[in-house]
Parts: C-alpha cells; sequence; structure tokens
C-alpha cells in the first residue's frame, strides 16, 4: 500500500512539474491591455536581461474613480525554483504576497496561498482568446460572499 501511495504522489509532483514547465506558451497570452467595466490590467513580459532568474511578466491594475483611473496594484508573475508564483503587492500594503500556482492548463492558471488572509486563490481564466475572468476568492469551497469575478476584455491603447 505505501509503494502505491509513493508511486501516486511521484507521478502527482511529476505531471504538476511537467505542467509548471509546460505554461509558459499559455502565459504569453496574457500580455496586453485587459480592460473590464470598473478597471483593466495591463500585462507586460519582462525582457529576459531585466530578469535575475527564469522569466516574468508585469501587471498593473488600475481601477477607476469616476473619470479618473487609478493604479491599485502591481503583480508579477515568475518563474522561481521549478513553479510559477503570483506575486501581488497592493499599493497601500506594506508587504507582497506570493501565491504558488497549483492548477495550470492552457486555458486556467490557479495561484494558492492558504496562509494568507484574503485572498487565499487568484484564478486567471481564458474564457476566448479576446475575453479573461479574474476570481479570487477564500479557497476551495468558498462562501459565494467570498467570491470577486471581474471580466476583462483584450484591447490595444
Amino acid at each position: 500500500m505505501k509503494k502505491i501511495l509513493f508511486l501516486a504522489l511521484f507521478i502527482s509532483v511529476g505531471m504538476n512539474a511537467f505542467a509548471q514547465a509546460d505554461l509558459l506558451p499559455y502565459l504569453l497570452k496574457i500580455q496586453g491591455n485587459w480592460v473590464g467595466l470598473t478597471g483593466r490590467e495591463e500585462w507586460t513580459k519582462v525582457p529576459d536581461e531585466m530578469v535575475i532568474e527564469g522569466l516574468s511578466f508585469y501587471n498593473v491594475s488600475y481601477e477607476e474613480y469616476g473619470t479618473n483611473e487609478l493604479p491599485n496594484e502591481h503583480s508579477v508573475i515568475v518563474y522561481d525554483n521549478d513553479h510559477w508564483v503570483y506575486i501581488a503587492t497592493p499599493l497601500e500594503a506594506d508587504k507582497s504576497t506570493t501565491f504558488v500556482c497549483t492548477k495550470a492548463t492552457s486555458t486556467e492558471w490557479i495561484f494558492e496561498n492558504p496562509t494568507h488572509d484574503f485572498p487565499k486563490r487568484i484564478t486567471y481564466r481564458f474564457l476566448s482568446e479576446e475575453q479573461l475572468e479574474t476570481t479570487i476568492d477564500a479557497g476551495l469551497g468558498s462562501d459565494p460572499k467570498d467570491v470577486k469575478v471581474w471580466k476583462y476584455w483584450k484591447k490595444k491603447i
């Protein structure tokens, strides 16, 4: 029984590592300006020579305040120690929060940090090549009041 459990764990870890390494072609789709009803996200691939190790994507999230648009968070997706991580830094925060990629497919990426107060999970899901849905929640089985969803459309600026 222990051998079967070990083999299942080994296969699971191996498949996750394979999925992690293969995420790059799908992450490239996130580049660009994504506009929603209450704000936007602007994702840029960071030039390789500017990254200490691996590869990263930089984002500035904006919220609309009447006729003004103000940045509210900076985030980075970076490949670090064989895992993709999402590092969020809200402008009002004293420190950044790191979320580890726990699921990666061609259309959905899930980043989690079960020790963070809120959110514990960030999901990016492509509904089409031109539409992106972002969800934050309190983890698997979240109460609906703890789920926030934004829809964005890719726009040239």
